[in-house]
C-alpha cells in the first residue's frame, strides 16, 4: 500500500514537472526572433521581441542585450505596453564601446519585470536564444 501511494505521488510529481502549462503559469511570455539586423554602420542591431504583459501592470525593467564574439552589448530598452495583448517590438541594441556587430551568429537575451500596482506582486519573463545577425 505504501509503495503504491509513493508511486502515485512520484507519477503526479513528474507529470507536474513535465507540463509546460504548469511550469509557466505566473511568468510573462517573452519570445525573441531568431534573426537580427545590423544598423548604424554596425554600431547597433535591431532585434524583434514579442511580449505579453497583463493589463494595468507597471513595467519595472524591460531590455534586450546581445553577445557576439564574447562581447556583450549595452542594453536596448523594450517599450512594453501592458494592455493584456501580445505586442511585437523592434528593439535597437547598441554595441558596447569599442566594438561593432557583424553578420553571423550571436546570442540574444530579453528580460521583462512587471508589477501589479494594486498588490505590489511582481512577475517576470525572459528568453535567451542563439540568433543570426544579417544584413
Amino acid at each position: 500500500m505504501i509503495t503504491r501511494s509513493l508511486g502515485a505521488i512520484v507519477v503526479v510529481g513528474l507529470v507536474s514537472l513535465a507540463s509546460p502549462a504548469l511550469a509557466h503559469t505566473r511568468g510573462i511570455p517573452v519570445a525573441l526572433s531568431p534573426r537580427a539586423h545590423v544598423v548604424e554602420a554596425h554600431r547597433a542591431v535591431v532585434v524583434k521581441v514579442k511580449v505579453l504583459c497583463p493589463a494595468g501592470y507597471d513595467v519595472l525593467e524591460a531590455f534586450v542585450y546581445v553577445v557576439q564574439d564574447g562581447n556583450q552589448s549595452n542594453d536596448g530598452a523594450i517599450p512594453v505596453s501592458c494592455d493584456g495583448g501580445p505586442h511585437k517590438y523592434a528593439v535597437r541594441v547598441p554595441a558596447s564601446q569599442g566594438h561593432a556587430f557583424h553578420r553571423g551568429p550571436a546570442q540574444a537575451s530579453a528580460y521583462v519585470l512587471v508589477q501589479d500596482p494594486n498588490s505590489g506582486q511582481t512577475q517576470d519573463g525572459q528568453d535567451t536564444r542563439d540568433i543570426l545577425i544579417i544584413r
